[in-house]
């Protein structure tokens, strides 16, 4: 693995490192100071970044400049996030909408991480009891019942089987989320187009869904307000945004709208097919994009309720998430693992007392 990969700022770094950004242009304050004040306060990687942004503006680089020189740091959907927050004049809108998205996600990650100690100690436990049920109390039963006890005396036997239980299936339990951990750490795991190694988790997909909309609603409403031309607004629309399906639709209706084309006309075949690729309220939206002020004010509105939506799924996840994962993954081992044992011990108890009773 390149350094590079090694050292690319994880979530924690970023939601970090975009809370303080965030303040600090809000407040109107000098950045490169504050920024070399700050460093030693984040993480080490969310430290080390924003001396270097620093030392670029000291250079005389503003902020677009200095984050497009980080591109190996920095996932290509946040620097353009950035940097329409930049052209449009609106910076911190562009770091709050960052802000609020990599600070959920590294929640979700967080309380996903927590939320599997449970279920790998259900696993490694089971695991192990199995191997040494087998060995010790399943062996020589086989007699008892030979039907129903022999097919558990013959794994009994099977060395390979011994292994798998006692060795290979704890350390998969172990190494398995550990990987998992490690790989979701990189920001690029946000922003990928296919949500990365995050989007198994159970909500996850649809949380992305609601964050890329906000983000494609809010980026092109900064770009429409600041008064770019639509078909440059919404390329960097769909630039900023990390879902592929909104990002297909954006450039095809700027390519459309760059050469002439009514993104409003309903009735024209190519923009009610890529229209109907975009999320619900910013195709709603672009029925009103020949009036600037109430296109930005539709797109304002959408943004606030795709950002709410995604802060309550978030909310909710956060709750749920523990108990999914102990439900499904836990209580799906531990049922299995209760049928194995008890199946076997009531088929014995009934032979024996059959026979015994005759």
């Amino acid at each position: 693995m390149t350094s590079s990969a090694m050292n690319r700022t994880s979530l924690d770094d970023l939601a970090a490192l975009n809370a303080e950004l965030a303040a600090l242009v809000r407040a109107r304050i000098p950045l490169e100071p504050e920024l070399r004040r700050l460093a030693p306060q984040l993480p080490k990687r969310a430290g080390a970044l924003a001396n270097r942004l620093a030392e670029r503006m000291e250079s005389g680089s503003d902020l677009a400049t200095a984050m497009e020189a980080e591109r190996d740091q920095l996932p290509e959907v946040y620097r353009a996030v950035m940097i329409a927050g930049l052209e449009s004049g609106d910076p911190t809108a562009a770091l709050e909408d960052v802000a609020e998205s990599a600070g959920r996600l590294a929640g979700l990650r967080q309380t996903t991480g927590l939320a599997l100690v449970m279920p790998v100690a259900v696993v490694i436990v089971a695991s192990v009891l199995l191997s040494v049920l087998l060995q010790t109390t399943f062996k020589n039963i086989a007699w008892i019942a030979p039907d129903t006890l022999g097919p558990y005396q013959a794994a009994a036997q099977d060395p390979w089987l011994r292994w798998v239980l006692a060795v290979l299936v704890p350390l998969l339990a172990i190494v398995v989320p550990c990987v998992w951990w490690w790989r979701s750490r990189a920001a690029v795991g946000w922003a990928a187009s296919r949500w990365g190694v995050l989007g198994w988790i159970p909500g996850g997909r649809r949380l992305h869904r609601l964050t890329s909309s906000a983000t494609f609603a809010e980026v092109l409403r900064m770009m429409v307000a600041s008064g770019a031309p639509l078909d440059r607004s919404l390329t960097t629309a769909a630039q900023s945004c990390a879902n592929r399906r909104f990002r297909r639709a954006g450039l095809a209706l700027a390519e459309h709208s760059r050469g002439g084309g009514d993104l409003a006309d309903r009735n024209n075949v190519l923009v009610a097919k890529h229209s109907q690729q975009l999320p619900p309220q910013v195709r709603v939206a672009l029925r009103h994009c020949g009036h600037q002020d109430v296109f930005a004010s539709s797109l304002a509105q959408a943004a606030s309720s795709y950002q709410a939506r995604a802060a309550a799924l978030s909310s909710a996840l956060s709750d749920y998430i523990p108990a999914l994962l102990t439900l499904g993954v836990a209580g799906t081992v531990t049922a299995a693992y209760t049928i194995g044992l008890l199946w076997p011990y009531t088929v014995m108890l009934y032979t024996l007392s059959h026979a015994l009773w005759q």
